[in-house]
């Protein structure tokens, strides 16, 4: 059998078959750095060299704060790979540095199992933190829209209301005899000398009154639809 030295492969080695992988991989990822990848390396080789059918893929994991976890995970899914083919047989994994062995008594476990569940709550509350602020951010845009709305909504109003109190002579333009459609009427059948005292406001008499009935009456006998006329007592003097 064949001898290895990395003391992470010595560590998952003795230890995988002892506590579960996830404690396993808390203790290897809090403990090892650089020679995660190294490690890991080394053991796809030996597993490569076996040539065994359905063994996981070596993944290039791209640098980043999660290469480390990601890199131990692949190791601890390679060892349980292996650990299910009766035919695989690893190298023995030695340590040729003690120091670079973490140390974990059976009273460690729960230890290990409250950093494995922290770093779980950790990683959820970072994704809830993410998704309120972005919540936080979607209702602050759309606070500033309604306020930009009711700020346009209260320049319509004040324009509104300034415009009904600044009209001028012209929105509304006086009426006159010649406008007027009972006025109308009367020009259009009665006498034009009457027509025009009404526009100018010219005094008539009496008489010129009694004549201009009469025309409006028509001769002796026809039926005609009689014409009221409205004056003032200005006009009757």
């Amino acid at each position: 059998m064949a001898v290895v030295i990395n003391e992470l492969l010595c560590y998952v080695q003795n230890n995988v078959v002892k506590h579960p992988p996830t404690l396993v991989g808390v203790a290897i990822s809090e403990f090892y750095t650089d020679e995660v990848s190294t490690a890991k390396q080394c053991l796809f080789n030996a597993v490569e060299s076996l040539k065994l059918k359905g063994a996981p893929r070596n993944i290039k994991r791209q640098a980043g704060d999660n290469k480390r976890k990601l890199e131990c995970e692949d190791i601890l899914n390679m060892f349980s790979f292996t650990d299910t083919v009766e035919e695989c047989v690893l190298p023995n994994f030695v340590a040729a540095n003690l120091q670079r062995i973490p140390v974990i008594q059976p009273g460690d476990v729960d230890i290990y199992s409250i950093a494995a569940n922290f770093t779980t709550i950790t990683s959820q509350f970072e994704v809830l933190s993410k998704r309120f602020d972005e919540s936080v951010a979607a209702i602050d845009k759309q606070q500033g829209q309604i306020d930009s709305v009711i700020k346009k909504l209260d320049a319509l109003q004040s324009d509104k209301i300034t415009g009904a109190c600044t009209l001028s002579e012209y929105d509304f333009p006086p009426l006159n005899a010649s406008t007027s459609s009972s006025w109308n009427s009367v020009t259009t059948q009665g006498n034009l000398k009457y027509s025009a005292a009404m526009t100018n406001s010219a005094p008539v008499n009496r008489t010129e009154i009694a004549g201009l009935k009469a025309q409006l009456a028509g001769p002796q006998g026809t039926h005609r639809t009689r014409t009221r006329i409205y004056g003032t007592k200005k006009l009757l003097h």
